[in-house]
């Protein structure tokens, strides 16, 4: 863990991870990336009004969710053998349901958020049709708040993928003194990369696959920072952890 916890220490060292990491990786996102692929061709042939459109989001997250688990163990507790993608283990389960839980919980605040700016009368077809000055001052300090606070807790996830059990308490301790580097690495540096990558044509199969291959690298790269957010703050690694046993790639 080092004593000097940055923006640009994390970047490095994620850039590093990224590196060294970089054939497993590689291996893990080629597999995730045809079954996504595959997953969203097949939504386009089959019909809208099937009931496998109702489960597309699930199947999203539960992909997902196997998909960073397997880079924050590669990060972190160094597994890289390609038989991890093929192990179905209590942590991805848990990191499946932290995501659901956490989708649930920003439905369920958005709207109580809704409903009281009706109750403030800016929606629900009064004379006013837009936000108000106040409204929108309200909705930007909410946001800042959850931002903040969800940037903070976000180092769960890593927790949860490595099996290490750390209480949300401790995690809001020790990341107190690095909030603000936090909002910007898991808060920031994403919204900024989606704006980007939406100025990549997606026209044409080629500038689709293209502009596929671009998410998934930034996606995986998120994951990564996350991963050392987590390990500089949160964790120190036993050197007596024996990482799964298997066909290094």
């Amino acid at each position: 863990m080092s004593s000097k916890i940055n923006i640009s220490h994390i970047l490095r060292l994620s850039e590093q991870s990224f590196k060294q990491n970089i054939k497993p990786l590689l291996l893990f996102g080629a597999v995730f990336g045809v079954v996504i692929f595959s997953l969203s061709y097949l939504t386009m042939i089959i019909n809208r009004r099937s009931a496998f459109i109702l489960i597309y989001p699930f199947l999203l997250g539960v992909i997902y969710a196997k998909f960073a688990v397997l880079i924050h163990r590669c990060v972190l507790l160094k597994e890289t053998s390609y038989k991890n993608i093929f192990k179905w283990r209590s942590e991805e389960v848990l990191f499946m349901l932290a995501i659901f839980g956490v989708v649930i919980l920003l439905m369920f605040l958005s709207w109580i958020l809704l409903t009281l700016l009706m109750i403030l009368g800016d929606f629900g077809g009064g004379k006013q049709s837009t936000l108000s000055g106040t409204s929108k001052v309200i909705l930007f300090g909410v946001y800042m708040i959850g931002a903040v606070i969800a940037s903070r807790l976000a180092l769960i996830f890593p927790s949860l993928a490595i099996g290490n059990r750390v209480n949300m308490n401790a995690i809001w301790n020790k990341t107190k003194n690095h909030k603000w580097m936090l909002f910007f690495l898991i808060i920031v540096f994403p919204m900024v990369t989606s704006i980007l990558l939406d100025f990549i044509p997606g026209f044409g199969f080629l500038m689709v696959f293209v502009s596929g291959i671009i998410t998934l690298l930034v996606v995986m790269f998120e994951v990564i920072i996350l991963s050392h957010c987590y390990s500089e703050i949160i964790w120190q690694p036993r050197e007596d952890h024996n990482p799964t046993e298997g066909i290094e790639v």
